[in-house]
């Protein structure tokens, strides 16, 4: 059997409200001849298909025509849980329309025992697949009313364990009363790195608070069994090994989700299996589809930098973000800007005046307002400008849908 994991697509994703639908139809292109030429069996998806619980039209027609174009490969199962940007009911609601279907497509959205343990069969292999989406409170709900915020922390810690462990359970017993040798997989989209010391931060207050990355509280890897063949996570973008086991992953996002990550080599994992093991773990690496590029310093290093990228760059676009980190201001840096990149295949899609702090300028010739974006597009354009650690602000976004998915829950009732 032959498995590809890949995770945090993030369709829908914007750049400065620069729209990317070219980057992910090229990504959904190489995909698909990746699953041809690999003969992939098996595509499993950990959590964030969308970049918000709003994904538009056009993100949900790309994501439903890509799991179609499949049914002419080798894949004959496709496993897809719901992440923290995604609307857990939205996953859940695309299921009949892969009912059916001679291509086995399972979607996991809201969490439930019963549906996250998935068996799959390929030829003589089986895999028992333990398809666990993102843990919300509200799904594993353990704290009474007039916790403190520790009791809350504490006791959702115990929940995310309890549910990975219900889960574990019911995929052991199948396993182990199974005639064929099955191994068992384990999705999960949360944070994990191995290390104790990680588990929690220190404030310079002094007070220690648990670590949370997107909302998610740490975990142990411990969470995941003992007996487990391999662990296929979501919700990190950089693609690594967890504590350094080779059969626990992060699979990372397949485009750079922001200009820190411009220059990261993206991939997705393909696991090979013979005889109810795991045989092989390779890492396949994605193009990229589009340059990103950050420039930073005084207005002569940003206009050196500028003037390489036109010299040296071929016919491809690049997005560029500027940061200028001079003393003091540069009234006409925006315009010397400007000049030097008209007419070139360079765009600058901002420029931040990092001596102003929380000061940003859009070059953009049309002026937005704000009846023209999504509540979601205008806190993620406050969040870029006010914070710089992606841990705090994946946090607050994370926060930030939740309240605006419940608020909409509530409204539709």
């Amino acid at each position: 059997m032959r498995i590809l994991h890949t995770a945090d697509w993030h369709i829908g994703r914007k750049l400065y409200g620069r729209e990317r639908f070219d980057e992910f139809e090229a990504f959904f292109a190489w995909l698909h001849k990746t699953i041809v030429a690999q003969n992939v069996d098996v595509l499993l998806v950990a959590g964030d298909v969308f970049d918000s619980v709003y994904p538009s039209h056009q993100s949900q027609s790309m994501y439903i025509k890509f799991l179609g174009t499949l049914s002419t490969t080798p894949c004959k199962h496709v496993v897809i849980t719901a992440g923290n940007h995604d609307s857990a009911g939205l996953i859940d609601m695309h299921q009949p329309l892969f009912d059916g279907h001679h291509l086995n497509i399972h979607v996991v959205g809201r969490p439930s025992v019963d549906r996250e343990v998935i068996v799959v069969e390929v030829r003589n292999e089986k895999a028992v697949v333990c398809a666990i989406p993102y843990l919300r409170e509200e799904d594993i709900r353990v704290s009474s009313y007039g916790d403190s915020s520790e009791q809350r922390s504490e006791a959702l810690h115990r929940g995310v364990e309890q549910h990975y462990a219900d889960v574990l359970k019911q995929a052991s017993e199948i396993c182990t009363t199974n005639e064929t040798p099955a191994l068992q997989i384990v999705m999960g989209h949360l944070f994990t790195a191995g290390k104790e010391r990680e588990a929690s931060v220190e404030l310079e207050s002094g007070v220690v608070r648990d670590l949370y990355v997107g909302g998610t509280p740490y975990v142990q890897p411990g969470v995941f069994g003992e007996d487990t063949d391999y662990v296929a996570l979501g919700h990190l973008h950089v693609p690594q090994t967890v504590n350094q086991q080779e059969h626990m992953r992060y699979s990372g996002s397949p485009l750079p989700m922001s200009f820190s990550e411009a220059g990261q080599q993206k991939s997705v994992v393909l696991v090979e299996t013979k005889a109810g093991q795991v045989s092989d773990i390779a890492t396949l690496e994605i193009p990229s589809f589009r340059t990103l590029k950050r420039v930073s310093g005084d207005t002569d290093d940003i206009l050196t930098q500028l003037q390489k990228f036109i010299t040296t760059s071929q016919s491809d676009e690049t997005w560029v973000e500027v940061e200028y980190s001079g003393k003091g201001t540069d009234g006409n840096l925006r315009q010397r800007i400007e000049a030097l990149v008209n007419a070139t295949n360079i765009h600058v899609l901002s420029i931040r005046n990092m001596f102003v702090a929380n000061t940003s300028m859009y070059l953009s010739d049309d002026i937005e307002t704000l009846d023209e974006l999504t509540p979601a597009e205008i806190f993620s354009r406050r969040l870029q400008e006010a914070l710089e650690d992606p841990e705090h602000a994946e946090r607050l976004t994370a926060l930030f849908e939740e309240v605006t998915h419940a608020v909409t829950s509530r409204q539709n009732e």
